[in-house]
This record gives structure tokens, C-alpha cells and sequence, in this order.
């Protein structure tokens, strides 16, 4: 079941010693779509690296048609073709073509794969200065609560950029938006990444008041097994940083022990 695998490998490890002639020999050996098309990614990655830029295109575009051939009862492992097509689809993101990563990323059908296209696209695409084509990435998530991490990435780009007013903003609009997201262990956990991060950057009213929604939403939750993992990654990140609860934090706190208790 490794045969293709290792070909595949080896096909890119000519590419990279520099034989295009046995790099093609031993990828006309890979019989399985998927590891032609993830050799085809890694040529790209590698003429992109030697700024052959139309050559790493034209690898990438070959790669994306091979896997949309493959027919279903050719595919031995439908995650591994998905999680592929999101690769390539961030990929073109990387390679300037954000346009055709949303494309791409919008045509995959595991919803969870085109969701993490679409926000990795988002914030490779903050990276690159071309905010315009990350909200439109950004616009294409439809969860809510996939839609807030998508923003707190994006945020992290701003901050990789230099960027820390516009990083601050996407986490005010992060946060906003996680009090419409209605799974409670998720906007939880939502809301102490932006704490995280607004803490880190010496905001610390502001990341006070996200942690306290993620206590508010974790008091609301049912599941006892769900609501001890979420209070151990607040404790977690309280104690990150110079978080000192209020009054109101702590009288959650001990509302919530006493419920625990009975």
C-alpha cells in the first residue's frame, strides 16, 4: 500500500537533486491518482523555490486536474484526496492566484476540508497584503463559529505583518461574531483565543472581558466532561499571562463550583 507513496517521494527527490529525466520515470510508476497529483504539489513547491514560477503553475494546475479525474472507485482514501485538495487550494494562495484557490476551495465537497481551505486561504491571502481576496475567502465560510477562528487567523496574520492595530480589530470582529455561534464549548473555546492573543499583547481589559464570556458560555454548558476540559484551557490561559479576575469573574467561578458540588 506504500509502493505509490515512496515512488512519489522518490520522484521529488530527483526533482530536488536535479533530474527532471528520472524525477518523470519514476512518477510514470505511481499508478494511484492521489500520489501523482501530491508529487505533482511537491514539484510545484520546488520550481517555486528556483522561481520557476510558470513551471510550478503549470505543476500545480496538473496536480488540481488529475485528482478532480479520479473517480470515486479509484480512490482508496477519500481524506487523503480531500486534505490534498485543500493543500493545493492553499497553494495557489501561496503561489499569488487567490481567485483560484477560492475556486478550488469552494468546490471541494467535505465540508470540513473546504472550510480549512477557505481559512487557510483567508490568511495566507492577510499575509500577502490582499485583504479584499481574504474576506471574499472569508465570505465564503458559512459557520459561524468557523468563521471566528477563520478571523482570528487572519488576525495572526496582521500581527506577522507588523500589523497590531488591524490584528487588535479582527479580534473585536472575531469577538463579536462568537456570540452568535451556537455551540457553547466552541464560542468558549473561541473566546479564549482571543483572550490569548489580546493578553500577549498587553490588552488587558479587553482580553479580561473574552475570557469572561468563555466562563459564561462554559457555566451554560450541560455536559460535565465538556465543561471541566473547557475550564482547564481558560485556567490554562489565565495563567499565561497577568490575568487578575474581577469580582464578577470570580462570583462565576463559585456559582459554577457550587453547582458542581450539589
Amino acid at each position: 500500500m506504500h509502493h505509490d507513496a515512496f515512488l512519489s517521494l522518490a520522484a521529488q527527490g530527483f526533482l530536488r537533486a536535479g533530474s527532471v529525466d528520472l524525477a518523470d520515470r519514476t512518477l510514470d510508476l505511481v499508478a494511484d491518482k492521489t500520489h501523482i497529483a501530491s508529487c505533482l504539489l511537491g514539484y510545484s513547491r520546488e520550481f517555486w523555490r528556483k522561481e520557476e514560477r510558470a513551471e510550478a503553475l503549470e505543476s500545480l494546475e496538473e496536480a488540481y486536474a488529475i485528482l478532480e479525474s479520479q473517480h470515486e472507485r479509484e480512490t482508496r482514501d477519500s481524506r487523503a484526496r480531500f486534505r490534498l485538495l485543500t493543500q493545493i487550494a492553499a497553494q495557489f494562495a501561496g503561489f499569488e492566484k487567490g481567485e483560484r484557490a477560492i475556486e478550488i476551495a469552494e468546490l471541494i465537497k467535505d465540508e470540513s476540508e473546504r472550510t480549512s481551505a477557505l481559512t487557510q486561504i483567508a490568511a495566507i491571502l492577510t499575509i500577502r497584503e490582499q485583504d479584499e481576496q481574504a474576506r471574499q475567502a472569508f465570505r465564503a465560510i458559512t459557520d459561524d463559529g468557523d468563521r471566528t477562528f477563520a478571523l482570528i487567523g487572519m488576525s495572526d496574520a496582521k500581527e506577522k505583518n507588523g500589523e497590531r492595530d488591524a490584528a487588535i480589530q479582527l479580534l473585536d470582529e472575531a469577538a463579536a461574531l462568537a456570540e452568535s455561534v451556537p455551540q457553547l464549548t466552541f464560542r468558549a473555546s473561541a473566546y479564549n483565543e482571543i483572550g490569548r492573543r489580546l493578553m500577549s499583547y498587553g490588552q488587558a481589559i479587553e482580553a479580561g472581558r473574552a475570557l469572561q464570556n468563555s466562563l459564561d458560555a462554559i457555566t451554560e454548558v450541560r455536559d460535565t466532561s465538556s465543561q471541566a476540559i473547557s475550564l482547564a484551557a481558560l485556567a490554562e490561559i489565565a495563567g499565561e499571562g497577568e490575568f487578575e479576575p474581577d469580582e464578577s469573574f470570580l462570583a462565576t467561578l463559585r456559582a459554577l463550583a457550587a453547582r458542581a458540588v450539589l
